[in-house]
Parts: structure tokens; C-alpha cells; sequence
């Protein structure tokens, strides 16, 4: 994984006003796997340099001020990109001085950090580098860390007391484990947890006391907060329903018990979700071949069609997720998926079916339409396991692929053509022509 640092010297404050900030005036270079990302164009001084000239204390506190969000709120479909932006991206942290566009997208165990070339005429500069790599969460948070204290101790050492800055800090690292844990799933919902609503904060120590810890960081990840509490019942019903199922299905148990993928390095989660579904197509020796229809895909698995449906708990459409799973008595795999068309239904299915197979507990386990890592791993399976890219690739005559090329594979391999596409681009099999 890549590392982050940020570089930084303490420089003459010129004429800057306010103490904070003439206290803390440094030149600052910002490297992720040791590329720059402070690179400018300096319109003054009509060069090129690697570190920009600022006050870092409201760096500093940007970051302190959005510390739980920096490291817990993974990106979905109900964030709005704006408001998300200004948690997430260093340009809102300068309070008019200049800084990167540097956005950090916590997944889980990594984040992935991306920067984008931004011009700034009124500071006469213009950051010109552009790039992303996934770090780890851990990694990033002693970056932090270091700066908020380097920052920190300098204020102390001139003296100046009782900042917003220190204030938070002091929150943030006198914070207990229970506190942190609340914390985290304010964030997680796009909340300032220091600022949650009676009602929600309610709702939310209701939703862990009475849902499985296995679950809460997908389900803080995707709920809405405004119907936090019916999600949360909703959940804890269906993952009873589907713990209830009585179906046996041995074949996946024995699946499970072998423990492929164990051998999978870590690296970039959709990457392990493609190398799993290749292991396990090796093991099913199914090479490139297509599993267009549910018929197929079970008895591949080594099930019966009408038992492995048994197992599949159909409930009406919800925001919240695409599947649950957990497993029943008898150790096998059971499955709540919304209704939908037959195509949704197998890919839903294949996506937790690679949580069942590749978790080390047994433990329930949601899908959603989040982008944290557990849920790239999972679409990734499903698309590698569906439509396999030795089997796509088997099938495409040509460098270029048009509409009605990408729709007949859909209609061979029994996806959407979305999935069609995704893995083409993903897999550098052909130019689209759409």
C-alpha cells in the first residue's frame, strides 16, 4: 500500500495576521507514494515548486474538525458529492489560502486518496499534479495525527491556548472506546458527531445494541438517518428470518470449509475479488464458460435448483441493501435478497455468497451499493464469477466492442450489460464503442 506524508518547515510569517496563524506559517510539501502533490506553477515567481506557503493551523483543524468523517465515512449513494467534498477534500481546509484538491474516500481498512489539478488565479498558483492511490487507514491516521500534534505543540510553545483546534483534539484523543465507536457511526452517516440530534443519537445506540456487530459498519455506511430506527428493525427482523431457514446446502459448506482464496495476497479489494472468483472457477473447473441462468449457476455449486431457492428469502425492495446472509443451524448459508429480475437476483446472490466463502467466521454480512472495501470486493466477485474475463475474452473478435456487441454477451452470460461493460474496461479487453 502507498504512504502519505505530510513535509513541512516553520517559515518567517511575513505579514500574516492572527496568531494561530503566524504561529504556524511553514512551507508545506504533501507526498503520497512519494509522488508530490503540492507540485505548483508559481505565477510570481514564474517557476515550478514542490511545497506552498501557509498557515497550517487551519489545515490543522480542518482536519481535526473532520476527523471521523476522514476516516469512517464510506462514499454511497445517498452522500451528495458536494457535501461530501467538503468533508473529504482539502481544498474547503485553507480558509482562503491555497491548497491542494486532495480528497480522502475511506472504504474500511483503506483509503483511497486522490488529487486533481486545480488553478487558483487569485493566489497566483496552479497545482498541476494528478493521480490517486489506496492507503492505509491505519497509515493515514498517524499522518494525522502527526500534524494535528506538530501543529498543536506549536501553538503551545507561542503560548496560545484554547483554540477550536486543540479543543477538538483534546475530544478526539480523550475519547473513550464506547465514545470513539459512536463516533464513527455518527460519521458513517454524513453526521458531525458532536453535534448529533437527541432523536438520532438514540437511534443509533438502539441500532448497535440490537444488531450484530458483523453488520453495523455496512449498515451505518448505507442507512439514512432520517429512518434510522426503521432500518434498524428492519434489519434485525430479516437477519432472523434468514438465521430461521431451515434448507441444507452441504456443497457450500464444504466450499466454505476449504478455504480458498487463502492464499490471495492483499491488494487492491476488487483485485481480491477477481483473483477469489478465478480460484473458485478453477476449483469448479468451469474455465471461461457462461452461467446464464439460476438453473446453471446451482448446479455448478453442487446444489439442487429448488433447494439452493429455499435458502433465498425474497423481501420487498429497500435502500438499505441488496442481500443479507448469515448462516442457519445447520452451518449452511441462507439469504434475504430484494425482489427483483432474475439477473439482479444472481448477482446479488454471488456477491454474498463471496462473503460467506471467503470471511474467517461465520458471521452475517450485508450487500450494498457503498464503495467500501468489503462491497468492491463482492461486486467484483460476482462480475469475475458471472462473466468471467478468460470468457469474455474468448468471445470478442477485435479491439473495439459496440452496444450490440456488449448487449448479446449480457444476453450469453446472463448479466446487465453494465456488468458487460465494467469488465471489458476493468479488464482491458476491448475499446467501447457506446
Amino acid at each position: 500500500m502507498a504512504s502519505i506524508e505530510f513535509d513541512f518547515e516553520w517559515t518567517d510569517p511575513a505579514e500574516a495576521k492572527g496568531p494561530e496563524l503566524r504561529a504556524t506559517w511553514a512551507q508545506l510539501r504533501v507526498l503520497v507514494d512519494e509522488r508530490v502533490v503540492t507540485r505548483v506553477i508559481d505565477s510570481t515567481s514564474r517557476g515550478v515548486r514542490t511545497n506552498i506557503f501557509l498557515p497550517l493551523y487551519p489545515i490543522a483543524e480542518w482536519f481535526a474538525t473532520h476527523w471521523w468523517s476522514l476516516l469512517y465515512e464510506v462514499e454511497g449513494p445517498r452522500t451528495t458529492e458536494t457535501d461530501y467534498a467538503r468533508r473529504h477534500s482539502l481544498r474547503y481546509s485553507g480558509e482562503g489560502f491555497a491548497t491542494p484538491a486532495l480528497t480522502f474516500r475511506p472504504g474500511g481498512t483503506l483509503v483511497e486518496v486522490s488529487w486533481l489539478p486545480l488553478q487558483l488565479p487569485a493566489a497566483r498558483i496552479e497545482f498541476i499534479e494528478q493521480g490517486a492511490a489506496l492507503v492505509q487507514s491505519s497509515s493515514l491516521r498517524d499522518a494525522l495525527q502527526g500534524f494535528i500534534q506538530a501543529v498543536v505543540r506549536r501553538l503551545e510553545d507561542n503560548d496560545i491556548q484554547d483554540t477550536l483546534l486543540q479543543q477538538e483534539w483534546a475530544s478526539i484523543v480523550e475519547a473513550t472506546r464506547d465514545e470513539a465507536e459512536f463516533c464513527a457511526a455518527a460519521a458513517a452517516l454524513g453526521l458531525d458527531p458532536y453535534a448529533v440530534e437527541e432523536e438520532s443519537q438514540s437511534s443509533i445506540l438502539e441500532a448497535a445494541r440490537d444488531l450484530p456487530p458483523a453488520v453495523l459498519g455496512d449498515f451505518f455506511a448505507a442507512a439514512d438517518v432520517s429512518t434510522l430506527a426503521q432500518q434498524s428493525r428492519f434489519l434485525r427482523d430479516t437477519l432472523a428470518r434468514v438465521r430461521a431457514t431451515t434448507v441444507d446446502l452441504p456443497s457450500l459448506r464444504d466450499l466454505r470449509v476449504r478455504r480458498l482464496g487463502s492464499g490471495i495476497s492483499d491488494s487492491r479489494p476488487w483485485e481480491e475479488g477477481y483473483a477469489f472468483a478465478q480460484e473458485l472457477r478453477a476449483h469448479l473447473n468451469l474455465d471461461g464458460s457462461a452461467l446464464p441462468t439460476f438453473e446453471s449457476l446451482a448446479e455448478v455449486l453442487g446444489e439442487r435448483p429448488d433447494t439452493l431457492r429455499r435458502a433465498i428469502n425474497a423481501i420487498d425492495s429497500t435502500e438499505l441493501f441488496d442481500v443479507a446472509v448469515d448462516v442457519n443451524t445447520s452451518a449452511s448459508p441462507a439469504f434475504a435478497v430484494t425482489y427483483r429480475k432474475d439477473t439482479s437476483v444472481r448477482f446479488s446472490l454471488c456477491s454474498a455468497l463471496y462473503t460467506f466463502l471467503s470471511a474467517a467466521d461465520a458471521a452475517p454480512a450485508l450487500v450494498t451499493r457503498t464503495h467500501s472495501d468489503r462491497q468492491k470486493r463482492n461486486r467484483a466477485f460476482a462480475a469475475e464469477f458471472l462473466a468471467p474475463s478468460s470468457g469474455l475474452r474468448q468471445r470478442i473478435h477485435g479491439s473495439t466492442l459496440a452496444v450490440e456487441g456488449i448487449e448479446e454477451l449480457a444476453e450469453q452470460f446472463g448479466v446487465s450489460s453494465t456488468v458487460i461493460e465494467h469488465q471489458i474496461q476493468n479488464h482491458r479487453l476491448a475499446r467501447l464503442e457506446i
